[in-house]
């Protein structure tokens, strides 16, 4: 499946790091939730930059997004297909390490929860959601889960964040600044 291959060779898109923190809770899909436009997507990319940076190979992590056009009509059936042709490219992979699954949108695939839900308890996979729509607000994603996913909100930026996209980030608290750089 081309897309699969297209998203492993991805680049990590230049982001501005976000103060939002995952739960250090393992076995828990991570929902990643907040009003739209406030980066849930940069956060997954976050995520699997993080993941990235602590040692996993980039062939461990796969981010989806599901607002692909490629992946219009899908239903929940067609999600096997994606695991099973994720896993005949690395076949090393299956039952022998974690891998990281960020599934970007995914209230766009009716019937999503219990692919999800059978996912988490069939494979070793750490699995990242994010989804936002009209019809859906996002903090359903977390209750979709029925207690196996940890809620990460992503709120739009602080003004510590805004300072740190323009490279105007303080390098200590703000109180142990001296007058001239709180202003």
């Amino acid at each position: 499946m081309n897309l699969i291959a297209d998203s492993l060779a991805a680049k990590i898109p230049a982001f501005t790091r976000r103060d939002a923190k995952l739960p250090g809770i393992r076995g828990k899909a991570f929902a990643i939730t907040g009003m739209r436009r406030t980066g849930k997507t940069t956060f997954l990319w976050q995520c699997l930059s993080d993941r990235l940076a602590s040692g996993d190979p980039r062939e461990s992590l796969l981010l989806v997004n599901f607002e692909d056009e490629r992946l219009a009509g899908m239903q929940s059936a067609d999600l096997r297909l994606l695991i099973e042709e994720y896993f005949a490219m690395h076949p090393g992979f299956r039952d022998s390490r974690r891998i990281g699954l960020f599934l970007d949108e995914i209230q766009a695939v009716p019937g999503w929860e219990a692919f999800c839900r059978r996912v988490m308890d069939s494979e070793q996979v750490d699995l990242f959601l994010s989804g936002s729509s009209s019809k859906m607000l996002s903090r359903e994603v977390a209750s979709s889960m029925r207690g196996r996913a940890m809620e990460v909100r992503v709120h739009p930026f602080s003004f510590r964040e805004f300072l740190r996209h323009s490279g105007a980030e303080p390098d200590r608290p703000f109180r142990s600044l001296a007058k001239a750089g709180r202003s």
